[in-house]
């Protein structure tokens, strides 16, 4: 789980900077509980949760529409991108 978590990290990172965004991740956890990964982001009071079937869906099968959802998440999120 912690070296999912890692790479979810790393993948996340770099959607953030190809949407432009100066966003930087504080922190990654899992909640094997609710099955979302919560992402604590610098300066920002909440955090963001990303639903841990859209993580397995890009990990195990390098899924296309589960990385533009995740691109999705953070335009909508951060207000940046092609909305």
């Amino acid at each position: 789980m912690l070296k999912k978590a890692e790479w979810f990290a790393k993948v996340f990172e770099r959607v953030i900077r190809d949407k432009g965004s100066a966003a930087t991740i504080e922190r990654v956890t899992l909640d094997t509980f609710d099955g979302y990964f919560n992402i604590k982001l610098h300066d920002r009071d909440f955090p963001l949760r990303v639903d841990e079937t859209l993580v397995n869906d890009l990990l195990e099968r390098g899924s296309s529409s589960a990385e533009a959802e995740l691109s999705r998440i953070v335009e909508v999120v951060l207000g940046v991108g092609a909305l």
